[in-house]
C-alpha cells in the first residue's frame, strides 16, 4: 500500500500560518493596549504631582498668576487623561476582535485537522484489512506446502 497522503494538506498548512499570524496580531494589539495603559498611569503620576505641588505651594505662597499656570497645566493633564481612556477602550475593542478572528482561525484548522485524523484512521485501518489479508494468504497455504514438503 502507498504511504499516507492527507489530500488537504495545502490547505491544512495556509491555515497553520493563517493562524499564527492571528496569534501574531492579537500579541500586538494586547501590546498596544498595554503601551496605552502605562502611558495612562504616567499621565495620572503627572497629574498627582501637580496637585501636590500646588497643595504645597498654597500652603506658602502662591500667586494668582502660578496658581492659573496650575489649574491650567492640571485641566490639561485631565483632558489629555480623558483622551487616553477612549485610546485604551478602542486598543481593548481591537484586542477583543483579534481574539475573534484567532478563534474562527483556529477552529478552521481544527476543522481541516479532524479531517487529516478521519483520513488517516482510514488509512490505518485498510493497512490493518490489507496485512490481515496477507496473513491469512499465508495462514492458508502452510497446510498445502506441508503436505508438498512431506
Amino acid at each position: 500500500m502507498k504511504a499516507f497522503n492527507f489530500s488537504l494538506q495545502r490547505i491544512l498548512d495556509v491555515r497553520k500560518i493563517k493562524e499564527e499570524l492571528k496569534r501574531k496580531e492579537l500579541a500586538e494589539a494586547v501590546s498596544s493596549e498595554l503601551k496605552e495603559r502605562d502611558t495612562l498611569h504616567s499621565l495620572e503620576d503627572e497629574g498627582e504631582i501637580v496637585k501636590d505641588r500646588v497643595r504645597g505651594r498654597i500652603l506658602s505662597t502662591l500667586n494668582p498668576t502660578e496658581m492659573m499656570m496650575y489649574y491650567n497645566y492640571a485641566q490639561q493633564i485631565d483632558h489629555t487623561i480623558g483622551s487616553q481612556l477612549r485610546r485604551i477602550e478602542e486598543a481593548r475593542t481591537q484586542v477583543d476582535e483579534q481574539r475573534t478572528l484567532l478563534l474562527e482561525a483556529v477552529k478552521e484548522k481544527k476543522a481541516i485537522e479532524k479531517l487529516q485524523e478521519r483520513q488517516w484512521e482510514r488509512y490505518q485501518s485498510e493497512l490493518n484489512k490489507e496485512e490481515q489479508a496477507f496473513l491469512d494468504e499465508i495462514a492458508s497455504t502452510m497446510p498445502k506446502r506441508r503436505k508438498l514438503v512431506s
